[in-house]
């Protein structure tokens, strides 16, 4: 929309990336064998203060600064053929 249409909204979505219901649509989308890769990469390669940070940022929905740490997260933590991996699912459940 237009500035105006736009300024009613802007301090609610501010930076966000993904709101708390786009959050759970994805998650609720995810096939179960995709699932159960997932976590077990997370669970291989990340803390569990890794788990809460990330789990945190969930919360109230995902910021941009947010996804930006959580990208940076990824490349200090996982292969990049698991970066690539996590690439594939990021695309396939975040189509809009």
């Amino acid at each position: 929309g237009t500035a105006e249409e736009d300024e009613g909204t802007a301090e609610e979505d501010e930076g966000m990336v993904y709101g708390r219901d786009e959050i759970d649509k994805m998650s609720g989308s995810v096939h179960m064998s995709d699932y159960i890769r997932m976590t077990g990469l997370v669970l291989s390669r990340l803390t569990t203060a890794d788990i809460s940070l990330l789990a945190g940022y969930l919360q109230g929905g995902l910021t941009r600064e947010e996804m930006d740490l959580a990208v940076r997260m990824c490349y200090q933590r996982f292969s990049l053929e698991e970066v690539a991996e996590i690439k594939s699912y990021y695309t396939r459940y975040t189509a809009r």
